[in-house]
């Protein structure tokens, strides 16, 4: 498999899993923990440590769950609040209360920074 179709398959797989977290609940305008949203990858309900939270439209889930889900390696950087995945050559890396992503280098405007909830980096499932 070349590095473009493995980089597409992976940026999809998280599109596709913020999309499936997002869409049911277009227009809700409901907002806090919880609320009764389940993450769904392949055919599998995920067990979270922290519930998903929304921000406005946007849906925080746990970092950590998703991305080793998927078959990611994670890292945690204490001194800069910095949690990061790697999978195939692509790397994602986001600071906590900073809106920015980057994703191989390149910036990525977030709707809604990262932030730590009862000890679990969230950040928005769409970006």
């Amino acid at each position: 498999m070349t590095r473009f179709t493995r980089t597409f398959i992976f940026l999809f797989t998280v599109l596709l899993t913020g999309y499936l977290v997002l869409f049911p609940l277009a227009g809700t305008g409901s907002a806090g923990t919880g609320n009764g949203i389940k993450v769904k990858i392949n055919d599998v309900f995920l067990s979270l440590p922290q519930p998903p939270i929304r921000v406005g439209m946007t849906t925080l889930l746990p970092f950590r769950a998703i991305y080793e889900f998927l078959g990611a390696t994670i890292s945690w950087d204490k001194n800069t609040s910095t949690v990061s995945a790697s999978r195939g050559g692509i790397k994602v890396e986001l600071h906590v209360k900073n809106g920015i992503a980057i994703i191989n280098d390149e910036k990525v405007l977030l709707n809604v920074a990262p932030r730590i909830v009862n000890g679990t980096t969230m950040v928005p499932a769409w970006f």
